[in-house]
């Protein structure tokens, strides 16, 4: 569980890094930041 979750939260921190480098909208990052930190929270 430990490590998918550590996954999880790479793949938001990934996917959210991404759409700033692409200048998107924030709307990605309003949901991919908060996901970020609650899974790491989650996990550890």
């Amino acid at each position: 569980l430990y490590e998918s979750l550590i996954f999880l939260s790479c793949s938001f921190f990934i996917i959210h890094i991404i759409s700033k480098k692409l200048n998107h909208k924030n709307d990605l990052s309003t949901i991919t930041t908060p996901s970020t930190i609650f899974t790491q929270g989650f996990a550890t």
